[in-house]
């Protein structure tokens, strides 16, 4: 049985800002592609914390993990770094035109998604799953899924704080409001995939 502790409900809480960000920014008139890059990173984090809530609701009641949930959760897991990317490019760019280089930049979430659903053929991503990061045992792919996303991730980043250093002298609201809002559920993941808190 899992507790609905204070965890949970903050991820309730972050899941409903999150749907009404959306819906505010699905109201923008004329929207640039900095406001799509967006609404594709708010979709990743929407899926991510659905997908989890699901988990622990249906694990409550059932007993066991029912994994659609945590293909649903880690669909958005896997797509965030390159939204978070993309955000990063896209904000120094001011706009991008197709390339293919952004199109294989794709490669990676999908095969890390192709790897995770199948997951059970070859253990992979886990040898054994658990809600509880303390039970579970990851596989030899875990590693470079957690590499490669800290590196998506951390290049958005510096494209971010790199182009608003060198324009505004120092971090404008927006790109402050999104470094924040990036480093610390990044944070808080590192410490978690690294054993420093479960």
């Amino acid at each position: 049985m899992i507790r609905y502790d204070f965890s949970f409900f903050l991820l309730v809480i972050s899941t409903l800002l999150v749907s009404a960000l959306f819906y505010f920014i699905m109201r923008i008139k004329n929207k640039s592609q900095i406001h799509y890059a967006f609404i594709f990173m708010i979709s990743t984090i929407f899926i991510w914390s659905i997908g989890h809530i699901l988990e622990i609701l249906t694990t409550n009641i059932y007993g066991y993990t029912i994994m659609i949930y945590v293909y649903i959760y880690y669909l958005g897991l896997c797509l965030a770094p390159i939204a978070i990317l993309f955000i990063g490019i896209i904000f120094t760019k001011t706009k991008i035109s197709f390339k293919l280089f952004y199109l294989l930049l794709f490669v990676f979430p999908l095969i890390d998604y192709f790897i995770i659903v199948t997951n059970s053929y070859h253990h992979l991503f886990f040898i054994e799953y658990s809600i509880f990061n303390e039970f579970a045992v990851v596989g030899k792919y875990f590693i470079y899924h957690t590499i490669i996303s800290y590196i998506y991730i951390l290049v958005g980043l510096y494209y971010l704080v790199s182009f608003t250093i060198k324009n505004s002298g120092f971090f404008s609201k927006q790109s402050l409001l999104i470094i924040i809002g990036v480093l610390i559920p990044l944070s808080l993941n590192i410490f978690i995939s690294f054993g420093v808190i479960t």
